[in-house]
């Protein structure tokens, strides 16, 4: 079975919660992969902070079946009073035309070697 859209979870057709939703004020329709740094940068800081917590716990997942070290790592890093944050917003201020994703990555892998 394929996954469930949210507008069918809560019963609602999906083009009532389009409508209802509309377009980001910052980052408008744009998927995750073609945001920059920029981008990210105008969100107010617990948005940002949301996005960012989203990617790397996303990538804990992907990661913990096979090497729970390697998760726990990310999650330690970013999440649970770690560095990865201040290195992140670093990056993210230094480089503001690079893509989002491959930020938190690159700032993931100086945390956690074996990313």
């Amino acid at each position: 079975m394929g996954l469930l859209s949210p507008a069918f979870i809560l019963g609602l057709p999906c083009e009532v919660l389009a409508d209802d939703i509309g377009r980001h004020p910052v980052i408008g329709d744009k998927p995750a992969r073609e945001l920059l740094n920029a981008h990210l940068l105008n969100l107010p800081e617990r948005e940002r902070q949301a996005w960012v917590n989203g990617a790397v716990n996303m990538s804990a997942q992907v990661v913990a079946s096979e090497r729970p070290e390697l998760a726990g790592c990310l999650l330690n890093w970013f999440i649970e009073g770690g560095s990865g944050h201040t290195r992140l917003d670093k990056v993210m201020r230094s480089y503001p035309s690079e893509r989002a994703t491959s930020s938190v990555f690159a700032v993931a892998k100086l945390g956690c070697d074996d990313l």
